[in-house]
């Protein structure tokens, strides 16, 4: 039986369908390119699911239990004027939730494929010499399509540790961990990258002891490190146990738990127990099965594929974009590369720009930020004047009891011209939309200064931020 495929040659193939090839292969069938779209995800049921494997396996299900988290949290802590009895957590229903929303989500993006013309299969795709994919779907037998354009978007998957291997009950990756039907009394996560911390505060919130372990000697280095502080010291005060210098050395599963051997600088070795432990410790791209091996796809020393400004690889109208190209792995970058690639393909100019590329950690506090940390401009030897405002300035977040954090802003001594804007506080994911904004049109604290906010908003605390750098 061969793979249901329409025709035997494309002007556009797209491997992977998550939010970056679901981008690109609508933008070039609606410019009536014929384009096929490839993913072999399915549900739990074996149904095909359109969306990425990070998106319906990870992002949904991680802010989903996010938000669940912290309602949670707030009333059992009580909120003025409000008394509450017999609350209970019910993650039985809050997984069954999950998954009517993967698939809402994964129905919406099949449809929104079909009606922009795109041809979606439930397969995988392997590149070959001379444009070829090979696509194998579930019981089919393998069957060859050429395209003039391929675009490789198939993502990226859990890193693991050799001496720790996954079990699916004790020890768990990322996406496992959002599928707990009970709430460990003890959780280890290794790594305090963004999933890390994400994890770490969900299952905080919702009762657990949580302990983190990271072998970095600081907390989040790529990022802002008065942001980093602050979000140290904020988990530290919910009761989230950080150790940074620490490196798993051994491990030992029985039926209750693990307990894991650590080592910290200058202290002999000493062992932690968790009824489960996440390894939480990045990603990597999904290239290992991706070409043949007489492909010459150039590829860096951690398997990403090496492009240029327009996301194109080596060999010529063959693209990369996503989690495959090197950079921070957020669906709205891949969605940025998956537009340049659209407008390439369409003969219009195009090129990729990073430096207007906001960076997301969607804990609780939330963190965001675009532009240059403050430690990159005095490496630089950037003159730059900086303002820092606390949200317990801010109405509108003492309105609603989310006080903490606050927004720096850098701008440049002498032109005044915004270099970077800095959120660790409540709703930090939109409000960093207008410091992108401000940025991508080259705009001062002056100008951001004196924009006309709505009052009380979070967003005002921009402006205040802004007024700060006018004031100093």
């Amino acid at each position: 039986m061969k793979t249901q495929i329409k025709h035997q040659s494309y002007d556009v193939a797209v491997i992977g369908a998550g939010v970056a090839g679901i981008t690109v292969a609508q933008l070039c069938a609606r410019q009536g390119l014929k384009t096929i779209l490839m993913d072999p995800t399915r549900d739990h049921e074996g149904n095909p699911l359109a969306g990425g494997a990070s998106l319906l396996n990870g992002c949904i299900p991680a802010k989903i239990l996010l938000q669940l988290s912290h309602e949670y949290h707030q009333l059992q802590q009580g909120r003025p004027g409000l008394k509450t009895k017999a609350l209970e957590l019910d993650l039985a229903t809050a997984h069954a939730h999950i998954d009517n929303t993967i698939r809402r989500i994964s129905n919406q993006i099949t449809a929104s494929l079909s009606n922009s013309g795109v041809e979606f299969l439930c397969a995988s795709g392997r590149l070959l010499e001379g444009k070829q994919i090979e696509i194998t779907a579930l019981n089919h037998e393998p069957a060859l399509i050429t395209a003039e354009h391929i675009v490789l978007a198939s993502g990226s998957h859990s890193m693991t540790l050799p001496s720790l291997p996954l079990d699916g009950n004790r020890v768990v990756d990322p996406i496992d961990a959002m599928r707990f039907t009970e709430v460990p009394k003890t959780l280890t996560v290794i790594g305090a990258g963004a999933i890390g911390l994400e994890i770490a505060g969900i299952w905080s919130r919702f009762g657990s002891q949580v302990t983190v372990l990271d072998a970095q000697n600081s907390l989040l280095p790529f990022a802002d490190q008065e942001i980093a502080n602050e979000m140290l010291a904020s988990y530290r005060r919910r009761g989230i146990d950080i150790r940074l210098q620490a490196w798993v050395k051994q491990a030992k599963i029985d039926g209750h738990g693990v307990t894991l051997t650590c080592q910290y600088p200058d202290q002999p070795p000493s062992d932690l127990y968790g009824d489960k432990v996440v390894v939480a410790i990045g990603r990597i791209p999904n290239t290992e099965t991706l070409f043949a091996p007489e492909v010459d796809v150039v590829l860096d020393e951690n398997g990403y594929v090496h492009v240029d400004e327009q996301c194109m690889t080596n060999l010529p109208e063959i693209f990369a974009v996503g989690d495959l190209v090197l950079g921070p792995m957020m669906a709205h970058k891949g969605i940025a590369e998956a537009r340049v690639v659209a407008d390439t393909i369409a003969g219009k100019a195009a090129q990729m720009e990073y430096t207007i590329l906001p960076s997301v950690i969607y804990t609780l506090p939330e963190v965001a930020w675009i532009g240059r940390t403050e430690e990159a401009l005095v490496a630089a030897g950037v003159p730059h004047r900086k303002s820092i405002t606390p949200f317990t300035d801010n109405p509108k977040a003492l309105v609603h009891g989310m006080a903490e954090g606050f927004i720096k802003i850098l701008a440049h001594a002498e032109t005044d011209r915004i270099l970077g804007i800095h959120i660790i506080g409540p709703q930090a994911c939109e409000l960093i939309a207008e410091a992108v904004l401000a940025m991508e049109y080259s705009a001062s604290s002056e100008d951001l200064a004196d924009t006309i906010h709505a009052f009380p908003s979070l967003s005002d605390v921009l402006r205040q931020a802004a007024l700060m750098l006018q004031e100093s």
